[in-house]
């Protein structure tokens, strides 16, 4: 639990899958982490229909190139960037 975001699993491909073991393995995990205060990040999220499954199980965050490809470094603090001066821009009207 060494991560300060309280902790993260990884849920693997088979978490889109619509086979009741898969599902029943995602959801104990879930339940785990939610017992021990872990937040849970689904990685390697490609369709929505992934996304809807780990979402009908109560999994709220997640990340894959279904919401962006990777970015390099730079590419990552430019976007950061530009985003705290929308927030900023949006706040000062």
């Amino acid at each position: 639990m060494g991560d300060p975001r309280g902790g993260r699993a990884a849920i693997g491909r088979d978490a889109g899958s619509r086979e009741a073991g898969s599902r029943a393995i995602v959801a104990a995990m879930l339940s785990m982490a939610d017992g021990f205060g872990a937040t849970v990040v689904a990685e390697g999220l490609e369709d929505r229909e992934q996304l809807g499954h780990l979402a009908s199980l109560g999994c709220r965050y997640g990340q894959g190139f279904l919401f962006a490809r990777d970015l390099s470094a730079g590419e990552a603090d430019l976007l950061l960037r530009a985003q705290r001066m929308r927030q900023r821009d949006g706040a000062a009207r």
